[in-house]
């Protein structure tokens, strides 16, 4: 066993963008504005994830390795038993591991919950099942011969419990409603921290917060901050690129992100006072941050599956670490660091010794900070489905604007958006929301970085998407 603060907590707030946050006053989060003040807690203003969605995100944060190393970039994934996953490693330092989730995409049937002593699934009723194998999407898309195939599965595990997930996931949906999930994702980790303070044992606690992904409901008195008004809108991005929305509609769902924001910081902030109630708060490292941030509207997007622009990828990252171990931290006041370095500083407060050769600290400043974009082996059915709604939909034109594989990467004070099948950008990194694109004036300096960073064949094999997968990513807004 090696040493290391009694509690780790890894809370992700999931599609959590930077500029929708205000760490300047106390209208939007003031939970983590107090955290911060009250226990000197770092708040990184240019924290970017190595992904703007949420598999590769997550597998980055919980290896150190971008998305084109570890290989986990489409639906059907599965993490390799054989790598370096950051709760296995909190497991062998001593620590019992808990995960607790309400994204459907980070599920034990893709192996996210290895190295976990508990993985809660807060989608289901009963967690001591494997994931169903379809829901009524399939049933509705083949018929007789769907209801066979998911009879069959519900018969070989479980059967009871089966059935009573499945009606469960039919009546409370994360995707219409995630406020209760996330009540209920704050009260099953409280009570992990109690059982913590109570004994003798180090916990390591991921959370993954459903909130403030779309669909945007947020509850009262959190709405009426925001907006007063009660307009019933389709929150689908297949909408939005088929031009059903106007600036209204958009400015409405800005306000909608920003309420679900300051309900979910108030969920964050019960659960900080919990800590520092249960004595825990001094010995204890909390990172708190988000897997990708979301588009509204900006650069033509919605959601945040088809860019690499800042919007998708600046995130919040608030860290709060025991006195003894600040000093594996860089200077806090870099412009630029990468959630995914939190794998090695999370195993730095361990002191592991067969880590040793990572780095414990963020990336040095003269070191290309890169987001990848990597797109699905399939997506004909969110083209197909934009090209029903408006006849006039270009596919061309889309992919062009964002549909293909992109990277990001932040060097020499500028910022390159290197795509694979052209129609590259540069911006200077103080451009925060990239209104001005310098390509056509840095044509000397991006073409070595079009050369560097080219897109070649990825380490690791792509699973292909199940169907079980694609009705989860519809039914999640993705398509």
């Amino acid at each position: 066993m090696s040493e290391g603060p009694k509690l780790i907590v890894f809370l992700v707030m999931d599609t959590a963008r930077y500029r929708s946050f205000d760490f300047e006053s106390d209208r939007v989060n003031p939970s983590l504005n107090s955290f911060i003040k009250e226990h000197n807690a770092l708040n990184f203003k240019r924290a970017i994830s190595a992904a703007p969605w949420t598999i590769p995100s997550h597998v980055s944060m919980f290896t150190g390795k971008l998305p084109s190393e570890h290989g986990c970039i489409d639906y059907g994934f599965k993490v390799g038993k054989k790598i370096n996953f950051l709760p296995k490693l909190m497991q062998s330092s001593g620590y019992h591991t808990t995960g607790i989730t309400s994204n459907g995409l980070l599920t034990k049937s893709s192996n996210f919950n290895f190295g976990f002593n508990d993985y809660i699934c807060t989608w289901n009723l009963f967690q001591d099942i494997k994931e169903p194998y379809r829901s009524s999407n399939i049933i509705k898309k083949e018929g007789f011969l769907g209801l066979i195939k998911v009879l069959k599965y519900i018969f070989k595990n479980k059967p009871v419990k089966s059935i009573l997930n499945l009606i469960y996931r039919n009546i409370f949906s994360v995707k219409k409603d995630s406020t209760p999930f996330t009540i209920k994702t704050t009260e099953l980790a409280k009570s992990k921290i109690r059982e913590c303070a109570k004994k003798d044992k180090k916990l390591f606690l991921f959370i993954n917060y459903m909130q403030p992904h779309m669909d945007y409901n947020p509850p009262e008195p959190f709405r009426s901050k925001f907006t007063t008004k009660n307009i019933t809108l389709s929150q689908s991005p297949v909408d939005f690129y088929s031009g059903k929305y106007t600036d209204k509609d958009i400015s409405f769902f800005n306000k909608l992100y920003k309420s679900e924001i300051s309900f979910l910081d108030s969920q964050v902030g019960d659960l900080l006072s919990c800590i520092n109630k249960e004595g825990l708060m001094d010995d204890s490292a909390i990172v708190i941050t988000s897997d990708h941030g979301e588009h509204i509207g900006e650069h033509g997007h919605i959601s945040h599956y088809f860019s690499v622009y800042n919007e998708a990828i600046h995130v919040p990252l608030i860290m709060k670490l025991p006195e003894r171990n600040n000093q594996i931290l860089a200077n806090p006041d870099l412009d630029f660091v990468s959630t995914m370095d939190l794998y090695g500083i999370l195993c730095g407060l361990t002191m592991q010794s067969k880590r040793k050769s990572e780095n414990n600290s963020f990336r040095k400043a003269s070191k290309p900070l890169i987001s990848e974009l990597y797109m699905p082996s399939e997506y004909s059915y969110f083209i197909e489905s934009c090209k029903k709604i408006n006849p006039n939909f270009s596919k061309e034109e889309f992919t062009q604007k964002g549909m293909q594989n992109q990277k990001s990467i932040f060097h020499d004070s500028k910022k390159f958006i290197i795509r694979e099948k052209g129609n590259n950008e540069v911006y200077s990194q103080d451009d925060i929301c990239e209104n001005f694109d310098l390509a056509s004036r840095s044509k000397k300096v991006l073409g070595p970085v079009v050369n560097q960073y080219s897109f070649t064949k990825q380490k690791g094999t792509k699973s292909s998407k199940s169907d079980k997968m694609k009705d989860r990513l519809r039914n999640l807004g993705y398509y």
